[in-house]
């Protein structure tokens, strides 16, 4: 099972400051995407509401420690869920095990379990 660490900006009572953190593999991406292949990498830049046709373009590719979530997300989207390996920095978003970055993911597999 693989771990990443990554830094990530924390509010403590005096201040701020920057805290290396972990998160143990695997990591998923629901997506709205079919039939992604191995090493294909998932980009930011995909329309930010559900239909893709108005709104900005997001900055950020998620991603999530657990696959509950991610199926989620691909059920929603009407996609499926893969196995990812993120290719550059990332931080986490709302919660502590979903993830945001700027950078690609990397298809590792498609879930079917």
């Amino acid at each position: 099972m693989a771990k990443w660490t990554f830094r990530q900006t924390v509010q403590t009572s005096t201040g701020y400051e920057e805290r290396h953190l972990s998160v143990d593999g695997p990591l998923y991406h629901g997506s709205r995407a079919k039939r992604l292949a191995r090493d294909t990498q998932i980009t930011p830049g995909r329309r930010t509401n559900s239909w893709g046709d108005e709104g900005p373009r997001s900055r950020n590719v998620y991603f999530t420690s657990t696959l509950d979530v991610a199926k989620s997300y691909a059920a929603q989207a009407g996609g499926e869920v893969y196995e990812v390996e993120p290719t550059g920095p990332f931080k986490t978003d709302y919660r502590g095990d979903e993830f945001k970055t700027e950078h690609p993911l990397r298809v590792i597999r498609k879930v079917t379990d």
